[in-house]
């Protein structure tokens, strides 16, 4: 076996799926038409794959982008915080805009904002399917009124390892101060519905107010309390680790464990105080007796016997409170949070996870601070455990110009500090047992180069899983990037280094992107890897891949061929190149051993049968991969 493919597996379908998406064509509405990633983000789901992110994280990033294409928000009246939340606009970028928008006024359409200082014709295309123009005192009709609608997506796989059908369908309105939603989704396996998540709102304009009751999303400082919607640190800009955006959101999602459900309340009395609070009763998975667990699962699935078994076994409750004060230059947070299981802790202690058992009650609380002057930002967090441990972070950001752009962060996080929900920015999956600094920069040259650095240096002063000593590690990455009509150059090396293992990794990729005309766009990418350790003195690995897009009868038909070759000493030494696949989904292919793949994908949308639209898309690969995806849309 000489790959893998990351990605979603799909299950079988049975036949009510049918008739439920039938029923729910014929309402009014449509489903939300089937969008391609733009290289910009395709570019940071590879990444995030490199280094080493979860399913559930690519999934929710790419659910994020899902959710801002299909429901853009008004530029002008975007406030600094809600234009940060993009992951992608420098702080030069941001203030440039609001200046000029309190300036000149409305920005009126797409050519405007490359006038804008700072704004590339790159950046205006990265924005366009996400945001609205015009008057922003002047709701848009979607503001008052959107008929319910229903997106409901099929994908069928064939493969050597599974087979099956995946199945998701959402449904979601909004009428007046309501809004709504209901997901369901079943994986590989999995009887229909098995997973099933929604939520019902209330919307108090006279008081700038939110009840929320179901499923929802909370994020609250840097981190260090609570965040369990999706982040991006060290991808995107400079700027993405500083964290933006206190606020409960509702959940659309199809992570089976990263959301809360129960009962949230926002208010905003007035421009300078906002506070939210909210009640969670959730059950997980986990392996479980009638009044102990050992341990909690987060897969998601539920196909064998044993996986049913462990579904829903244990109960978990949340509440948290968070208020905000702003000023014109001046952020001040504070944040509490207090959980708890149903069942008692029967954790096996073993020395890497001695400090991270609780039974009962246990909690945060935080206070977070941001100071913005013109292009500086001052951000910090401390925050305090149940037990007194204290953590905390500090950051540095600064964009004098659109040419450059620089963060930087110190994080203190002792081995005792215990937050079961945070997602402060963090090498390891717990916010505990690290020393850290963080570096990331941007240096644009012109308007055709662009130099991006990004360097992380931690120590653990404890054991970690598998890890028996103290240990140390560095990681860094620089990527040099040539754009200029239609043609895009990239240099990319990335260095690791860890003590535990005396191990070094360089990685190294070169990349030419072309846009040959509007219908054909072609990639050629080199990758290769040499890596040293203590138990491997020396590997070696290099992969070679390349891929076309044709697109005929203005986007109706779209034609998609890659393929990879790859020679790596072993599965260490493995490299990871991004296929295109259906819409709103992603593959990555972890190359290893010598091999030589192909893949093909077509795409055919807005087939139009009176008010019937078919969209149609078909994947097939030389190991074995067929995927398949239909999405009906009734006008």
């Amino acid at each position: 076996m000489c790959s893998e493919i990351e990605g979603r597996d799909f299950n079988d379908y049975p036949k009510i799926a049918i008739v439920m998406t039938i029923f729910f064509l014929c309402l009014k509405g449509g489903l939300v038409r089937a969008q391609t990633l733009p290289e910009k983000v395709v570019s940071i789901v590879e990444q995030m794959v490199e280094e080493g992110a979860s399913q559930a994280d690519v999934d929710s990033y790419i659910e994020a982008y899902g959710s801002l294409v299909s429901k853009p928000f008004n530029i002008n009246s975007a406030g600094r915080e809600k234009l940060s939340e993009l992951g992608f606009l420098s702080v030069f970028q941001i203030e440039s805009l609001l200046s000029y928008i309190e300036q000149y006024g409305a920005i009126s359409n797409s050519t405007e904002l490359s006038f804008v200082d700072g704004f590339s014709q790159e950046t205006v295309e990265l924005l366009s399917p996400l945001v609205v123009y015009g008057d922003s005192g002047a709701p848009g009709a979607s503001e008052l009124f959107s008929p319910l609608s229903a997106n409901a997506r099929y994908r069928i796989k064939k493969g050597h390892a599974s087979e099956g059908l995946y199945n998701s369908l959402r449904i979601g309105t909004s009428a007046g101060r309501f809004d709504a939603n209901v997901t369901l989704e079943s994986d590989a396996g999995e009887r229909f519905a098995d997973f099933g998540s929604g939520y019902l709102a209330y919307n108090f304009k006279k008081c700038d107010a939110k009840l929320l009751a179901g499923d929802f999303t909370a994020r609250y400082g840097q981190g260090l309390t609570l965040w369990n919607a999706f982040s991006v640190a060290s991808l995107g800009t400079p700027s993405s680790i500083l964290k933006r955006g206190d606020r409960i959101t509702p959940y659309k999602g199809v992570d089976e464990n990263n959301f809360f459900r129960g009962v949230a309340f926002t208010h905003a009395p007035s421009d300078r105080w906002h506070y939210s609070l909210f009640f969670s009763y959730n059950r997980i998975d986990g392996s479980a007796t009638d009044s102990t667990y050992s341990s909690l699962v987060a897969d998601g699935l539920h196909r064998t016997q044993a996986e049913i078994d462990r579904k829903d076994s244990v109960g978990e409750m949340v509440t948290g409170l968070n208020v905000n004060y702003l000023s014109s230059h001046f952020k001040l947070g504070l944040s509490a949070v207090a959980y708890r299981y149903d069942k008692r802790n029967a954790r096996k202690v073993q020395e890497y996870n001695r400090y991270q058992q609780y039974d009962g009650w246990y909690g945060n609380i935080a206070l977070n601070a941001l100071y913005s002057l013109n292009h500086l930002r001052i951000f910090s967090e401390v925050a305090v455990d149940a037990r007194g441990s204290v953590a905390a972070l500090l950051g540095l950001g600064w964009s004098p110009s659109y040419s450059f752009e620089i963060f930087s962060m110190l994080r203190h996080y002792p081995k005792e500090y215990i937050a079961t929900h945070a997602g402060a920015y963090s090498s390891q999956t717990s916010i505990s047992n690290q020393e850290g600094a963080t570096l990331n920069f941007l240096l644009r040259f012109n308007e055709k180069w662009t130099l991006y650095g990004f360097a992380d240096a931690v120590y653990y002063p404890w054991q970690r899983y598998r890890v028996k000593v103290p240990s140390c590690q560095v990681k860094a990455r620089f990527k040099g990037e040539y754009s200029d009509n239609g043609i895009t150059i990239c240099l990319q090396e990335s260095y690791t280094f860890r003590s535990n293992d005396l191990s070094s990794k360089h990685s190294f990729r070169a990349a030419f992107k072309a846009s040959l005309g509007s219908s054909l766009k072609i990639g050629v990418q080199a990758d290769g890897c040499i890596l040293y350790s203590k138990y491997t003195p020396f590997e070696k690995g290099f992969a070679l891949s390349c891929d076309g897009v044709y697109t005929a009868f203005r986007g109706v038909l779209s034609a998609a061929v890659g393929m990879s070759y790859c020679n790596t000493d072993s599965y260490d030494s493995r490299i990871y190149v991004y296929e295109r696949d259906l819409p709103q989904s992603f593959s990555s292919a972890a190359l290893y051993g010598r091999a030589f793949s192909l893949y093909g994908v077509v795409y055919l949308k807005k087939l139009r049968i009176g008010k019937i639209q078919l969209n149609l898309s078909l994947k097939a690969s030389t190991n074995k991969d067929i995927r398949g995806q239909a999405e009906i849309v009734y006008d």
